[in-house]
């Protein structure tokens, strides 16, 4: 499970995720901060406070194109609005590729995706009994 959704803990000003993941970002609690919020491909993202975090989670496509992508935390701290520079850096991962699933590999696996596959069409060529 921590290899699908990455911690983030945002002290430093830089951010990895992988594409077709989520990433949790952490903010530490700091005296005054009454909201917290992201803005990440053109969508705001409020953070919620859990115990003496903010914490957000935000979703990379797999059409997200890997590279740098510079955005702004705003914290509301006594009323006033800060804005913090944080860059996303998104990672491209392979695609998962379909391998040849035989009935010695996992019967009950094969016999759950043979019918759904010959009845939608698909998996003509990867299922062999």
């Amino acid at each position: 499970m921590l290899n699908f959704i990455h911690t983030i803990l945002l002290v430093a000003a830089a951010v990895s995720a992988n594409q077709g993941q989520a990433a949790r970002l952490a903010l530490p609690n700091e005296l005054g901060i009454t909201a917290v919020a992201i803005q990440w491909q053109k969508k705001d993202v409020p953070y919620v406070r859990v115990d003496a975090e903010w914490v957000a989670v935000i979703g990379v496509d797999l059409d997200v194109k890997a590279g740098a992508y510079p955005t702004t935390i705003r914290v509301t701290k006594n009323g006033v609005v800060e804005k913090r520079s944080v860059t996303i850096t998104v990672k491209t991962v392979k695609p998962w590729k379909l391998g040849t699933l035989t009935r010695a590999l996992n019967p009950l696996i094969f016999e759950l995706c043979h019918p759904i596959g010959k009845k939608i069409g698909v998996f003509s060529r990867s299922l062999k009994s």
